[in-house]
């Protein structure tokens, strides 16, 4: 298997949903019938979940060019089933206090639901209220906890966050960064440079707070331009931007108070409960109050920013991305 820093993961992943998309059927379903979704190993590398069917060998022959050394798993399920239940949960309201979140796990071939109380408590519960679906696991996590800070070293409102990525509106070309908005809607609000109230960087020009989005773009102030070059460190360099929609990638934080941290795209899909945010990668990397905003790479691809974390039962952290693209539609902005 080749090491991690000689693969184009961003490439992989194109050619490998563009080979996975190609098979997609006219029933309005993303992903083919075959597909379960993958897992990855830093010794084994990609192992593949696959449904059995006629062409299921040259379906691997073809995999095995793409991704040499891949490895094959029979299921019974599919990836689109768990994807369809994700978003039957993402149309329900009103979500009972036990239940903090929700993702799709393709490694376990279930939607797992994230719990305050027992598992089994909760999964008698779940069953009361919602429809049934027999791929479920309840795992017991802490809440899920929006990264700032309060400390000397304001950015805004007495917060600590990280800039993210440097960022161009759409129609007024106002050049600007984006951060995390974390429910903050007073557009106008100031954003201070090492918590020096006499060096205002930026003002907040437009926020969502909703859906699949917690972001702000703020606009550059005076000669206090934040560009790419003013935000990078000996392992940020943007290049570009990228939306994984199949592989698990490897992914880095780039975070003011925890600084630089590694870790792997774990789910796709991960919706946060507690704060009404959908369709958010959910990653493995540490983190820390304050690092809210930075950027999440992967090999200089912008992937999105960083915005929460939490830890499950077994004491492994794990942390909430809201995806470039999803921002920069709302936002109607682009990687400047």
């Amino acid at each position: 298997m080749n090491t991690e820093e000689s693969i184009n993961y961003i490439e992989l992943d194109q050619k490998f949903s563009e080979f996975l998309f190609s098979y997609s059927t006219s029933n309005g379903n993303k992903y083919p019938d075959f597909y379960g979704g993958n897992r990855y190993d830093e010794k084994e590398g990609y192992t593949f979940f696959l449904n059995d069917m006629k062409e299921i060998d040259k379906i691997k022959a073809t995999i095995l060019k793409l991704i040499p050394d891949s490895k094959f798993q029979m299921v019974s399920y599919t990836y689109q089933e768990l994807l369809d239940y994700y978003t039957y949960l993402n149309e329900q309201k009103d979500f009972d206090s036990d239940f903090i979140g929700y993702y799709v796990d393709d490694e376990r071939g279930a939607v797992v639901i994230c719990t305050r109380k027992d598992p089994e408590e909760s999964q008698r519960k779940f069953s009361q209220l919602y429809a049934p679906f027999k791929r479920l696991i309840f795992e017991e996590t802490s809440d899920i906890v929006e990264e700032t800070k309060v400390g000397e070293n304001v950015v805004a409102n007495g917060r600590i966050s990280t800039i993210g990525f440097p960022a161009r509106q759409r129609g007024t070309q106002n050049i600007g960064f984006v951060t995390t908005q974390h429910g903050n809607t007073n557009n106008g609000v100031q954003f201070y440079s090492n918590g020096n109230p006499n060096i205002v960087i930026g003002i907040q020009e437009t926020s969502m707070y909703d859906g699949n989005t917690d972001a702000c773009f703020v606009v550059n102030v005076g000669n206090n331009t934040v560009q790419r070059t003013s935000i990078h460190s000996d392992y940020l360099r943007i290049i570009g931007h990228a939306h994984p929609q199949c592989l698990k990638v490897p992914v880095a934080k780039h975070g003011q108070i925890g600084g630089y941290a590694r870790g792997r795209i774990i789910s796709l899909n991960f919706t946060d409960i507690i704060n009404n945010i959908d369709d958010q990668y959910y990653c493995s990397y540490d983190s820390r109050p304050g690092d809210s905003g930075g950027a999440v790479t992967c090999f200089g691809f912008v992937l999105g920013i960083h915005r929460a974390a939490h830890t499950n039962r077994e004491g492994q952290h794990r942390t909430c991305v809201c995806k470039y693209n999803n921002i920069a539609e709302d936002l109607n902005i682009e990687l400047y």
